[in-house]
């Protein structure tokens, strides 16, 4: 499972503005856009951690 909180402030500092928002309560949020797009990546190519790697 991936947790918003950590990865959006590098999203917005490496990719801009335009990939990120403020959700309802103020916080930064990853744009649905780019969730959908990471979400069809994993299906079409698959992605998995072993119980090590987590």
């Amino acid at each position: 499972m991936l947790f918003q909180d950590p990865i959006v402030y590098d999203i917005n500092i490496r990719f801009g503005d335009e990939f990120i928002y403020s959700n309802r309560s103020g916080n930064l949020a990853i744009d649905l856009k780019v969730l959908a797009a990471a979400g069809e990546k994993v299906r079409t190519h698959g992605f998995g951690l072993d119980r090590e790697d987590a």
